[in-house]
């Protein structure tokens, strides 16, 4: 996958079976989802990335039919999250502050650390829904 350090060289170099670059994320999810159908039983799954990313492919691979216990994970890179809003269910990615606020409807979101394997993303709840506009101070919480 294109971003990052540019490893296809050494990757290349492996001469494995099957090399293939994706040139994003959702083209790389749907590719895995396609390999997977057709996967036999026992198959494990490792996986190194962003949090965000880790659990959109742990997602593609439960979907599969592979137990989460069977995916290894490697964290590497950004503690950015992936943010599903509870209130529009819209998902906000690359949040690295709390509060946050939701790309789709606005509102501020408290960045909570419940966390979802079903949708691949923590939860982000309205900071201000009893009095609006009483807001903490954004503060960086996830580099």
């Amino acid at each position: 996958m294109k971003g990052g350090s540019n490893h296809a060289a050494a990757l290349r170099a492996l001469n494995a079976a099957d090399y293939w670059e994706a040139p994003t994320i959702p083209t790389l999810l749907t590719r895995l989802g396609a390999a997977l159908s057709t996967a036999h039983m026992g198959l494990r799954l490792y996986v190194a990335g962003t949090e965000g990313f880790i659990g959109q492919v742990m997602k593609v691979g439960t979907d599969a039919g592979i137990s989460f216990l069977s995916i290894r994970t490697e964290h590497r890179g950004s503690l950015a999250r992936r943010v599903s809003c509870v209130h529009c269910k819209g998902i906000t990615e690359n949040v690295t502050t709390n509060p946050a606020t939701c790309s789709h409807c606005g509102l501020t979101l408290l960045v909570r650390d419940h966390y979802s394997r079903r949708i691949a993303a923590f939860q982000g709840v309205c900071i201000d829904a009893e009095v609006p506009g009483d807001v903490p101070p954004v503060e960086e919480a996830f580099r």
